[in-house]
């Protein structure tokens, strides 16, 4: 059974060691008008090169990491590194930052603070579809918070997959319809990418810092993998001999 694992990091206690990164990696820290922001790109690459690290077995600073996009050539697709055999995907909104990863298979993971989404109504018109939407708002229609965590949970659920299959935001939330009355959702029709629609599987992860939603999918194989939710304290502690 292939396993995926998920780092959690809350922002507001990491200390961080920007030493490993590159300077495509400074750069793009460098870019950020806010600090959070570059806060959460930098944890995010660290904890990407100490992963891929421990796969190749060299130290953080000596990964070669690669995050050219397959659109447009730019430094902001999945990470990867020659040599390795691990997919990666990294999310980081609010407190959270979180890396998936995996031998072989595609992943994607997304992350959601619930504070904050004052116009999830707004955003579930043209993310949702009129089947999840009718789910949505049935018996929990004047409930707020109910609506908020139920759009949210479909929000990360969709964008995981978007990140798995590499399409990210170039194609419509709305042409993907999630089955089922709460997470783990299920992906059971996709007009744009029929192909992949048995092949999706999602997972609903509860590692993430108090406050947030998060959803991991995996692309391919032929059962559900086992998840482990890690700390990503463990991931970014000093090894011994490295």
């Amino acid at each position: 059974m292939t396993t995926v694992r998920v780092w959690w990091a809350s922002l507001g206690g990491a200390l961080l060691d920007e030493r490993p990164l590159d300077p495509v990696e400074r750069s793009r820290a460098a870019a950020f008008r806010r600090e959070d922001d570059r806060r959460r790109f930098v944890l995010g690459a660290l904890m990407v090169r100490h992963a891929l690290g421990r796969d190749l077995g060299v130290p953080p600073a000596e990964v070669p990491v690669d995050r050219r996009c397959a659109t447009c050539g730019g430094p902001h697709g999945p990470p990867r590194s020659p040599g390795s055999r691990l997919r990666l995907s990294v999310t980081h909104a609010g407190d959270a930052v979180g890396v998936a990863a995996a031998l072989d298979l595609p992943v994607g993971v997304d992350v959601e603070p619930l504070a904050g989404l004052d116009d999830a109504r707004t955003l579930a018109a043209d993310a949702l579809t009129r089947a999840e939407l009718s789910r949505l708002t049935g018996p929990s229609r004047l409930d707020e918070a109910v609506f908020v965590r139920g759009f949210a949970e479909r929000w990360v659920a969709k964008e995981a997959i978007l990140k798995a299959t590499g399409d990210g935001l170039r194609l419509p939330m709305a042409g993907l319809e999630l089955g089922g009355d709460r997470a783990p959702y299920r992906l059971v029709g996709w007009a744009e990418r029929p192909d992949v629609v048995r092949r999706v599987s999602l997972h609903r992860l509860d590692g993430a810092p108090a406050g947030h939603v998060a959803c991991l999918a995996v692309l391919g194989g032929d059962s559900r993998p086992e998840v482990e939710e890690l700390p990503a304290a463990d991931l970014l502690a000093p090894r011994v001999g490295a």
